[in-house]
């Protein structure tokens, strides 16, 4: 987690997105703009908004993809 906080997120298309928007957003702020960061990050909201799926999440999703085709 210390490196995501760092250095962004891991996904190639977020990252991509989210380094587009901190160009757009420093751009803004040297041309005088007030947008915040947020208003350039169009898909994903901020970085540190990504939900976190738990071992028993994950584990629950792929034990129901797997009874629901047995029948």
């Amino acid at each position: 987690m210390a490196y995501r906080a760092k250095y962004g997120p891991l996904s190639m298309q977020i990252r991509s997105e989210w380094y587009a928007a901190h160009q757009m957003f420093h751009l803004n702020t040297i041309n005088g703009g007030k947008a915040e960061l947020e208003d350039f990050l169009v898909f994903s909201g901020s970085p540190g908004e990504e939900e976190e799926a738990s071992f028993d999440d994950v584990l629950g999703y792929l034990q129901a993809n797997t009874t629901s085709g047995q029948e």
